[in-house]
């Protein structure tokens, strides 16, 4: 059971203790108002947890564009200095040799 399950079912089992007791109290049947309000708390947090879902997965979408660019990019300055080092190497020998 999931975390939004847990605090759903607690506020719903609240609900209905209070409901229970404004009627005996009152003699006011607050059955089918409570039951709209707990309708459309569960609609509002199923939504709420599929829009948390949403995000996380842009998020993580987001964050493997940028480790991406990060390998290309490191990639690439690897390569720069390697081509560097290697153009270094071969004019210190061509120097080194009268080339």
């Amino acid at each position: 059971m999931g975390l939004f399950d847990m605090f759903k079912d607690k506020a719903a089992e609240l609900i209905q203790t209070a409901k229970e007791q404004v009627g005996e109290v009152t003699g006011i049947d607050l059955q089918t108002p409570v039951d709209e309000l707990i309708d459309s708390a569960n609609t509002t947090v199923t939504q709420a947890g599929q829009d948390l879902a949403d995000n996380a997965g842009s998020a993580a979408e987001v964050g493997q564009n940028l480790a991406d660019t990060a390998a290309g990019s490191a990639a690439e300055v690897g390569q720069n200095l390697a081509d560097t080092a290697d153009k270094t190497i071969n004019d210190g020998m061509n120097k080194l040799t009268g080339n």
